[in-house]
């Protein structure tokens, strides 16, 4: 099996990154057969045990990457964070493949998105359909490639039964903090992680997230990080092998070192002089804050929502907000209400974030003509039975929800 590789000289040495996901190997090995096989199968019967059935495939990985920088990239990007030029006009943007959250959806709904396209899937209408471009084998190579852009969570909790999936938006603020930047994108604030049982516990805790980091020159990765209820690092992992010319595994190494620390600890640590591993020093600093950021902010909002739905509405938008969309985005427009189980897309915009395009009267549009007619979720209702006056003061509530 090959891999691809990209170096760079620093300081008269080349740091090299081989570009595998950590664990993906146990799944290719067993699963790699040679291409001239590919062609010999039974499409009919393929067909039919894929699309009337149901089933799911393991796809070639290396096809599904041919074809996702042959029709892909121009908006999702080669790594699929879904920032490229060409897509920062789209609206919804793109789905961003790499991210920690992407792992939680099932093969068969990605497969579904890509052959029938994001309408029929009930994603966003600019998804294209493939099925007329590419065979059932094909699409599940694509779906076989994304899987490689985006790490699992069993990298960081093997012995974890299950995973719940989080999201918590983090004020500007503390983003900032934590990354020292001047400005923080939108999509910085969305920290995804997971909880589950470890061990099979049934009260311990332990928490997972992987964080995009930028590595010597112009190298990414990411690093994932797995913390106890104790608040000490359970595991320190890279997306990618990283290898320094000399030591192969000084990464690896240094990244398991750090296991066992708690978060002030780390932050005492000393910093090492070798710039690779002072990147990764700090990377893991930066992913331990804004886990430990994201739980903290997470607790908050289950407790803030439990405490403002005993409260009386105190705005005619409350009221009408608590009628018609509390049962799907909660009480404070980012906590899942009691609807949200039976719809499938469920609601993905979290009202919390700003990211309304520049257009008047968004919010009320959206609101009176649903989510159809500005490309976002079918399952988003039209209310043409809200005044002007009323839609109005539904929009001012959900803008009054929003994470500074």
């Amino acid at each position: 099996m090959s891999a691809s590789t990209s170096g760079r000289k620093e300081g008269g040495r080349e740091v090299i990154l081989i570009l595998i996901t950590a664990g993906l190997l146990a799944i290719i090995v067993p699963l790699a057969k040679p291409p001239a096989q590919t062609k010999t199968r039974n499409y009919a019967q393929l067909r039919l045990a894929l699309d009337v059935l149901g089933g799911v495939h393991a796809g070639d990985i290396a096809n599904g990457e041919r074809i996702f920088k042959k029709e892909c990239v121009t908006c999702h990007g080669p790594s699929g964070r879904g920032d490229e030029p060409g897509a920062s006009d789209l609206f919804p943007l793109p789905s961003n493949l790499s991210d920690f959250a992407m792992a939680a959806r099932k093969d068969r709904e990605l497969f579904d998105i890509i052959h029938k396209g994001g309408a029929a899937a009930g994603r966003s209408r600019l998804m294209p359909q493939w099925k007329q471009y590419y065979d059932v084998l094909e699409i599940w190579d694509i779906v076989a490639f994304v899987r490689t852009l985006h790490p699992s969570p069993a990298l960081l909790l093997p012995e974890a039964r299950g995973f719940i999936y989080e999201q918590a938006v983090l004020p500007s603020g503390t983003v900032q903090q934590i990354s020292t930047t001047a400005g923080v994108p939108v999509t910085d604030r969305i920290i995804s992680f997971v909880r589950t049982n470890h061990n099979g516990g049934s009260e311990a805790y332990a928490e997972a997230i992987f964080i995009p980091v930028l590595l010597t020159g112009s190298l990414h990765t990411q690093i994932g990080l797995a913390i106890g209820s104790d608040g000490r690092i359970l595991r320190l992992r890279t997306q990618h092998k990283i290898y320094v010319p000399g030591a192969p595994n000084a990464a690896e190494q240094f990244l398991k070192n750090m296991e066992g620390m708690t978060r002030p600890e780390l932050e005492r640590a000393g910093v090492p002089s070798e710039s690779l591993l002072r990147d990764l020093y700090f990377g893991a600093r930066k992913a331990m804050s804004l886990l430990t950021a994201a739980a903290m902010r997470d607790a908050e909002e289950k407790e803030s929502a439990k405490a403002r739905a005993n409260l009386e509405p105190n705005s005619p938008g409350e009221v009408l907000y608590r009628q018609l969309c509390a049962s799907c985005h909660g009480v404070t427009g980012n906590r899942e209400g009691p609807g949200l189980t039976s719809l499938s897309p469920a609601p993905g915009l979290d009202l919390t974030i700003d990211r309304q395009p520049r257009i008047p009267n968004y919010l009320s549009n959206v609101t009176k003509f649903g989510g159809a007619s500005y490309n976002l979720s079918p399952v988003m209702p039209s209310f043409h039975s809200l005044s002007d006056a009323e839609d109005r003061q539904v929009a001012e509530f959900i803008g009054s929800l929003r994470v500074p």
